[in-house]
């Protein structure tokens, strides 16, 4: 038998054994119900070897390496089964427990990336600014006039666009941004970002359609 075989014996006995201490416990003596007909009964060992199976999760939020030090120690393998029954035992308090703090750990953990990695999103997000230095992002009244393109000047364009997007000192680009740098006026920049955004070329983040545009891979292919 393998020391992981060992393990997963272990919390199973101890779940259906704490699960069964538990139910004797908690046990209403006013319920006349037989025992194997009681749901209380199998409700609580299926919480017992729920409980039983969170242990591992518990000990690694702990830092504990009883689970590896218990291969070679069979007191240590004693031990884990005492947290296994103990588990099985308080099973509703225990899963309760273990899912707050796994939530709280999870959200903190989320927050922590956030506040790396937001000043890095910020950093590489291009933004717009008009002569007066303002940030304007808004191009409606140069994307209502629509331009018609040959195919060839319309190929031409995406491929600079596509550079722009791809090679620019932003990873999330602006159509203004995209329109100064290529030279491209801004309503043919318009129509061109959004036929590449219908082709899967580029995307972007956000609900402002001038703004967060960035490559796609399957348009990194298509940039010769």
């Amino acid at each position: 038998m393998t020391h992981l075989t060992t393990i997963i014996f272990i919390m199973l006995f101890a779940g259906v054994f704490g699960g069964v201490v538990n139910y004797l416990m908690l046990q209403d003596k006013s319920n006349s119900a037989k025992l194997l007909k009681n749901k209380t009964f199998y409700k609580s060992i299926f919480l017992g070897v729920a409980a039983s199976f969170l242990v591992p999760l518990f000990l690694n939020t702990i830092s504990s390496n009883i689970i590896e030090s218990s291969e070679k120690d069979i007191y240590q393998l004693l031990v884990f089964t005492g947290f296994c029954l103990i588990a099985a035992i308080s099973s509703k308090t225990f899963i309760n427990s273990i899912s707050e703090n796994m939530i709280k750990e999870l959200s903190n953990s989320v927050n922590n990336m956030e506040e790396q990695v937001g000043p890095l999103i910020e950093n590489a997000t291009e933004r717009d600014v008009n002569e007066n230095g303002l940030l304007s992002n808004n191009l409606a009244d140069d994307s209502a006039r629509k331009v018609e393109v040959s195919d060839d000047d319309m190929h031409t364009m995406e491929q600079q666009v596509l550079g722009s997007v791809a090679n620019g000192k932003y990873a999330y680009r602006t159509k203004g941004g995209i329109s100064k740098e290529t030279g491209i006026p801004k309503a043919q920049t318009h129509q061109v970002v959004n036929q590449l955004i219908q082709k899967g070329h580029l995307s972007q983040n956000g609900s402002n359609p001038d703004t967060n545009i960035y490559i796609t891979k399957k348009g990194k292919m298509n940039l010769k």
